[in-house]
């Protein structure tokens, strides 16, 4: 009884040192579980612990006990303190999975490598098991609880899904600052919500120019050239084009301080500082007079 004695103490004791936490309490370890994803599967988390063991000199000179084999089942105890075998919880000596679910230990095993880790239908949390003694080969034995110890099963987000939730936020602030504080700098809009042109023959158009950065007057021609694709609208916003046989050169008007319109191309234009508000006059290459309010 004796040899037993030391074999099973000095286990119980080793168990509770590596596992101590600051907390006092035996914490063996914790797994963080997520679903799997297309683009990245769950590898399974296995919780090891080093334990050496320590047999007096009478057990490891007994020819009997050198032989025998000390079996433990892992048991789970619930809120209420109810103990049942852990049907969610697989063991592993040494990196490989112990038959049966039961880690045997041998006087040759001075140093061995325990491992749990989480099956499917394990609950999320905190776990409590127990590692019982199975069978000692019919010696006396002094006690057959080895202590209790804890592990948490966390349920997280996939590493991937959180990395691209982080990604699209990060992405969707950095729209967000550009498209509030820098583009206004960058591509100011136009100072006006309105266009109304008169072409020579008479013929009156009317456009509204909200959240446009520039008026492009140009040709059927060179209108292909002014196509936005969804990408240069989005991040750069829009302009707009307006199309007539009327304009020989393409004439673009912008916006600047003071409330003037800034013109650039191929045309005159009367008076010198045409104003918001008030109408002034394209004239194109070959004569013909537009007139343009904007309001």
């Amino acid at each position: 009884m004796k040899k037993i004695f030391n074999v099973v103490v000095v286990l119980f004791a080793l168990l509770a040192v590596s596992c101590a936490e600051g907390d006092g309490r035996n914490f063996w370890g914790e797994a963080k579980v997520y679903s799997d994803s297309w683009y990245w599967h769950y590898e399974p988390v296995i919780m090891e612990r080093v334990l050496e063991f320590e047999f007096n000199e009478d057990a490891m000179s007994d020819p009997v006990l050198k032989s025998q084999t000390f079996t433990f089942e892992m048991y789970e105890e619930d809120e209420y303190g109810h103990v049942a075998p852990a049907e969610h919880i697989a063991v592993y000596k040494n990196g490989e999975a112990c038959p049966n679910n039961r880690l045997a230990i041998t006087v040759e095993d001075s140093v061995v490598k325990v491992g749990i880790q989480f099956l499917d239908g394990a609950k999320e949390g905190e776990h409590t098991l127990i590692m019982r003694a199975v069978d000692m080969n019919s010696l006396d034995r002094v006690d057959n609880k080895l202590g209790n110890f804890y592990v948490d099963k966390n349920e997280v987000m996939n590493p991937a899904d959180k990395g691209m939730m982080w990604f699209a936020i990060v992405l969707g602030g950095l729209y967000i600052f550009w498209l509030c504080f820098l583009r206004p700098i960058c591509r100011p809009y136009v100072k006006f919500s309105r266009m109304e042109i008169t072409y020579p023959d008479g013929e009156e158009y009317m456009i509204r120019t909200s959240g446009k950065t520039a008026v492009i007057l140009t040709n059927p021609e060179n209108a292909k050239k002014y196509r936005q694709g969804f990408f240069s609208a989005l991040f750069m916003t829009k302009h707009l084009v307006i199309v007539n046989e009327v304009w020989t050169s393409t004439v673009t008007i912008k916006s600047k301080k003071g409330g003037y319109h800034r013109i650039s191309g191929s045309v005159g234009y009367t008076p010198d500082e045409p104003m918001r508000r008030e109408p002034f006059t394209l004239i194109t290459d070959e004569g013909a007079r537009v007139k343009v309010e904007t309001n």
